[in-house]
């Protein structure tokens, strides 16, 4: 068994956060970790059946700011990932330490936008590398999966509302972490794709699901092409930003994460087979400050979901009122290299007028699938721009009971200092 006191990380992770890496160590058919410990963090990679630390982001690089033409206070920041070496069939999985993109000082996030891209600079096609998700801070890149086709942006949120960051506070590697899972599909013949995709659990018995991200290994991806040299991968991610001071009315608004699966560790789950055309609907209702108890009544500005293959929709409720805040869907579209398998991005919601909401009030989150076909490893996560959201907890510490939670707490979702969100002096 791989003990994760082989693991070098720099900085101190929650006990469920090093619960949810020794899964991760578990899953190798070796149970090998190798190599010496990075020099700024935890980098792993899974490849294969095989688990390795490598060498940290040092190749990791942005470019000097630019003016973004038309404008006179905002810029463009644009960066690129250290390489992900992977062959045909083979997943990569594991945590790179990104560049900090920003100034240190205060500043004011405009967009963000994220593609995976080979070494040509070329945009990857859905159908030679599957992005199975990535989860990085919500300020830098902003979360996705096979939306990530083509360019996955999160467009500007309506004035005055911003997400903020202060970039000092990025100085320090593990705020600048990102989780990358792909799956290189070349030469990946049709009727293996599904359990590729889906990452069956048929080399191993899991309690509590058959499919999913601590199954994936290249025993599920059979490929003729599975000798080839690794290809070069790269993440590019790009920021613009501007001074919050030159901003009239300046607001700033918090991204939180809602998971369909709620507590208990596991933020993905099997839908079962049924009728031909069927739908499977899981729900899970709390109050939607349940991991940051406020004190103050909030609003949903934004929602965008992320769901797998097979997904039809994601709903969030008001439960009280029986009210739809807000949907995302899938959009299908071979323009970005699908061919139908797959969809390219979620569909997000403006929600207008803001939907207020108490502390404590319960909303329920409903994950549509289709379930003609049996699916496993689905997800149904929402990530929800938040306005007059206090990232500090006021009313109570976050809950610690969901190594996703603390996950997302570490490298994905602001809460107060530590998620890099800038105190409201900063602009006056």
């Amino acid at each position: 068994m791989c003990a994760c006191k082989r693991v070098y990380y720099s900085g101190t992770l929650p006990v469920c956060a090093l619960l949810f890496l020794q899964q991760i160590c578990h899953t190798a058919e070796g149970h090998v970790v190798n190599g010496h410990a990075p020099a700024d963090g935890l980098v792993m990679h899974a490849s294969g059946g095989h688990v390795q630390v490598l060498q940290d982001a040092g190749n990791s690089l942005c470019k000097p700011p630019t003016l973004v033409p038309g404008t006179t206070d905002t810029f463009l920041v644009s960066c690129t990932s250290s390489s992900i070496p992977l062959s045909p069939g083979q997943v990569g999985h594991g945590y790179y330490t990104l560049t900090n993109p920003f100034p240190s000082r205060a500043v004011a996030i405009v967009t963000r936008a994220a593609q995976l891209v080979d070494a040509d600079g070329r945009p990857v096609p859905i159908s030679e590398i599957y992005v199975h998700h990535v989860v990085g801070n919500a300020r830098i890149v902003s979360i996705a999966g096979s939306e990530m086709a083509g360019t996955h942006e999160a467009l500007p949120l309506p004035e005055p509302y911003y997400l903020a960051a202060n970039g000092t506070f990025f100085n320090e590697a593990k705020w600048r972490k990102v989780e990358l899972h792909l799956i290189h599909l070349g030469g990946v013949p049709p009727e293996s794709l599904q359990p590729c995709l889906e990452c069956w659990c048929n080399h191993k018995k899991m309690a509590n699901f058959a499919g999913g991200t601590l199954c994936c290994t290249k025993d599920n991806c059979p490929t003729p092409r599975a000798n080839e040299q690794p290809t070069p991968y790269f993440l590019q991610y790009n920021i613009t930003y501007r001074d919050p001071k030159h901003i009239e009315n300046f607001k700033q608004a918090h991204v939180i994460f809602l998971d369909v699966v709620g507590h208990g560790g596991l933020h993905q789950y099997d839908v079962p087979l049924g009728a031909p055309g069927a739908e499977h609907v899981r729900s899970y209702t709390a109050p939607i400050d349940e991991h940051c108890p406020q004190e103050k009544p909030f609003a949903v500005l934004r929602c965008t979901g992320h769901q797998h293959v097979g997904a039809r929709c994601l709903e969030l409720v008001d439960t009280e009122s029986g009210q739809l805040i807000c949907s995302s869907c899938p959009v299908f579209d071979g323009s970005t290299g699908g061919d139908g398998r797959f969809h390219v991005r979620m569909t997000t919601t403006l929600v207008t007028p803001m939907y207020r909401l108490n502390p404590g009030q319960r909303v329920t989150i409903n994950s549509r699938y289709d379930s003609s076909l049996e699916r496993r490893g689905a997800m149904g996560h929402w990530y929800l721009t938040m306005t007059d959201w206090d990232p500090s907890c006021p009313k109570g510490p976050r809950s610690d009971s969901d190594y996703l939670v603390e996950m997302h707490n570490l490298w994905a979702i602001d809460s107060g200092p530590a998620g890099a969100a800038i105190a409201d002096v900063e602009t006056d």
